[in-house]
């Protein structure tokens, strides 16, 4: 099964309800993902971060935050984003 971007634009709730949806869909199938939102990544066997057309690392989420290169600095810019933004919304 190949996924590209399968919750761009939705809610946070829509989104959820999507993950879990293919989460029961892909049990058991080869899946690939592609995906800017490196959250959606995380509870994937492996993951090839993908750069101007080549792969500059790969390996698991573990792993690849352990590295503590592309992967790892997008995935907490990322992470950040969302704690601003759900403050934001809370407070806003």
């Amino acid at each position: 099964m190949i996924l590209d971007e399968p919750t761009v634009g939705l809610d946070s709730k829509s989104e959820q309800a999507v993950n879990e949806a293919l989460g029961r869909l892909t049990t058991g199938k080869t899946t690939f993902l592609i995906t800017h939102d490196l959250r959606a990544s995380k509870g994937f066997d492996h993951i090839l971060y993908v750069e101007n057309g080549q792969v500059l690392e790969s390996g698991t989420h573990a792993s690849l935050m352990r590295r503590a290169q592309h992967y790892a600095a997008l995935y907490q810019l990322q992470t950040a984003i969302d704690s601003e933004r759900t403050v934001a919304k809370k407070y806003g």
